[in-house]
């Protein structure tokens, strides 16, 4: 009895204990639990900012990171390679979860930059197109030179000498319809031709991507090459030495803009019947624009005539000298009778001719700026290009016999784009338009501009320099390392990512690098839809109760508006700018403007010939008013400026 009481007491105890732990573990199950919960929404917070390497260290920050991925050593590079000083900060007094300099040094001695063929890079660019699509590597090429330093350099690595070089040449390949771009060549004192242009192709091609056109500026060699190939007007296109189908060959639309501009501007040009236009139209403009402090193209000034030096590879100043605005300012006053020579009339229509070309061939959406890209209006759109094609046929610049090379350009690229875009809906799924600054050299420009920012954007970099420091090695293993550096960009940046943003030997991650306009987006594509979006007059039209705004009703200024009479521009202009005002408060207050739309007669007011969609004209009173505070202020002021006394 006494033995089975003592089992019985011990059964008890062990029940009790086995208790006991079943509560322990479900308590310490349960903060297991609820651990790994926070882990999931943390790092779902996180997801956006770190990776998941970076998260682990921040929620084990005595664990070792054994292995960093190509993610993150690719955007650790592009930190790196703004500042230094800036990364060790992040890195060792914020404990930002970043990779030792030691790992990036070791990282990034593995990647080849010699010269030639960026063989790393179309190894890796091989791997990443087995998870493209067919469309997503359409391939344009666009190469160019830039000028280096005459210096010596000394490369340690490969124990030579570098140099005295006058300029490098690269070649950048990119998407036709995906945002991808990637430097695929570069070389010293390299004049590009046909024999390493099929080269290139050719490497590109066995690597999975398809070169279906190429683009280049008008620079002497360029000709030379295009020669070379046969490139005229009506066989713009040559064939690919390996798919055998047809390349179409593109000029750079921003550089043959500028070309045009200064042929305007130095000599002028001749249409037919001898009809002569040049800057003196321009400057006659300027003389009448002077005469206020109101101008109708109020962009453009002598500094557009009078361009010199490195200011005529600026692209923005030939785009308002060759712009809707100028070409209407010229029309406007012509017919007002201020323009009686020079031949305004067919001036007006040359440059709104070649502001309507630049348009249609710099669209970087399906629509851009009111723009429809290449293929969503086909019909308008060729009727353009034939408008185009024909000006240039028949106009010569003043004093010469011959076409010259911008013109053969235009022809040329006009050409070509008709024929790209039969060849891609011929050869290529569910593609109807072509987005055309993606067949302009943008984003070589964009490269020299970031690279030459690395170094100094005074100076010429020397070839070590662009080969090793901070320069085309930080540029290909840095995710995004095209967005520093921006301020002295020649053109405006693309959104493109860099196709290879990992180093040498290792698989591209997963990283979402190609982001692709869907192929279906023109179905959703309508001129009300577009009329909608971009309007900026709002929805809300709810009543509104007037204000009071008979606040000058008791004053006599009916004989100051008789005696400061306004010349018929500055009227012009006044309305144009109390609009811009006013359409800040239509929505709230819809009585004080209303709507207007294009209009081209001879009764129809500046604001009225230059709108497209949203502009405002004031009422009645809103304008008078304007015209009141116009008159006192300069009555207070005087002709000699601002009067700054109290």
């Amino acid at each position: 009895m006494v033995e089975n009481k003592s089992l019985k007491e011990e059964i008890t105890s062990l029940k009790n204990i086995i208790v006991m732990q079943e509560g322990k573990f479900l308590i310490a199950n349960d903060q297991e639990q609820q651990k790994y919960l926070f882990e999931i929404q943390f790092r779902k917070k996180l997801s956006n900012m770190f990776s998941p390497t970076q998260i682990d260290l921040i929620l084990n920050p005595k664990k070792k990171v054994f292995w960093w991925s190509n993610e993150d050593i690719a955007a650790a590079i592009s930190l790196r390679s703004v500042s230094s000083k800036a990364y060790n900060y992040l890195r060792e007094k914020k404990n930002y979860p970043l990779p030792g300099l030691s790992t990036l040094r070791k990282w990034s001695a593995t990647f080849s930059v010699e010269k030639g063929m960026l063989t790393d890079v179309i190894a890796l660019m091989k791997e990443k197109g087995k998870s493209m699509s067919r469309n997503d590597k359409m391939t344009v090429l666009s190469f160019d030179e830039t000028y280096i330093s005459h210096k010596i350099s000394y490369d340690k690595k490969n124990e030579q000498i570098l140099g005295p070089y006058k300029c490098v040449q690269t070649v950048m390949a990119r998407g036709l319809t995906c945002s991808w771009k990637q430097p695929v060549f570069y070389d010293f004192q390299c004049p590009m031709t046909k024999d390493l242009l099929f080269d290139i192709i050719s490497e590109i091609h066995n690597a999975g991507f398809e070169v279906v056109a190429l683009v280049s500026d008008m620079g002497p060699t360029n000709i030379g090459l295009w020669k070379n190939l046969d490139i005229t007007p009506s066989t713009s296109w040559f064939i690919n030495p390996v798919s055998r189908k047809r390349v179409h060959v593109f000029a750079d639309v921003p550089h043959l803009l500028k070309l045009a501009r200064n042929h305007f501007i130095d000599k002028g040009f001749v249409l037919p019947e001898n009809v002569y236009i040049g800057k003196n139209v321009l400057e006659e403009y300027l003389k009448i624009s002077k005469k206020s402090e109101f101008e109708l193209a109020f962009r453009f000034s002598e500094k557009h005539i009078n361009v010199t030096g490195t200011l005529r590879q600026n692209v923005k100043l030939a785009t308002q000298i060759f712009s809707n605005r100028l070409a209407e300012a010229l029309k406007y006053c012509g017919k007002k009778n201020m323009l009686s020579m020079y031949n305004w009339k067919e001036a007006s229509e040359l440059i709104k001719l070649f502001n309507d070309w630049f348009d249609l061939l710099n669209t970087q959406l399906p629509i851009d700026k009111l723009t429809k890209s290449y293929g969503l209006d086909e019909d308008n759109q060729n009727e353009l290009l034939k408008k185009m094609d024909s000006t240039i046929e028949n106009m010569k610049v003043h004093g010469s016999k011959k076409r010259l090379p911008f013109q053969t350009g235009i022809l040329v690229t006009n050409a070509s784009l008709r024929n790209l875009l039969i060849d891609i809906k011929n050869n290529y799924n569910d593609i109807s338009y072509i987005m055309t600054r993606r067949v302009n050299s943008d984003v070589l420009e964009n490269l020299f501009s970031y690279l030459k920012g690395m170094v100094d954007s005074n100076t010429h970099m020397t070839p070590i320099e662009f080969k090793y420091c901070n320069s085309l090695r930080w540029y290909l293993l840095g995710k995004h390392s095209n967005m520093v550096f921006t301020n002295n960009h020649n053109t405006q940046d693309t959104d493109e990512s860099c196709l290879v943003n990992c180093l040498s030997g290792i698989i591209f991650n997963d990283a979402e690098v190609i982001e692709c306009f869907p192929t279906d987006v023109q179905a959703d594509i309508t001129d009300n839809a577009l009329t909608s979006v971009i309007s900026d007059l709002g929805g809300n039209t709810k009543d509104t109760e007037e204000s009071n705004l008979e606040l000058l009703d008791n004053y006599d200024i009916h004989s100051l508006m008789e005696i400061h009479e306004m010349s018929e521009i500055e009227k012009e202009c006044i309305e144009y700018i109390t609009g811009s005002v006013v359409k800040k408060f239509i929505s709230k207050y819809p009585y004080l403007g209303e709507k207007v739309y294009h209009c081209d007669d001879n009764n129809s007011s500046w604001t009225e010939k230059i709108t497209k969609v949203n502009l405002i004209r004031p009422s009645s009173y809103v304008m008078y008013v304007a015209n009141v505070i116009e008159i006192i202020f300069n009555l207070y002021h005087g002709n000699n400026g601002l009067n700054k006394s109290p």
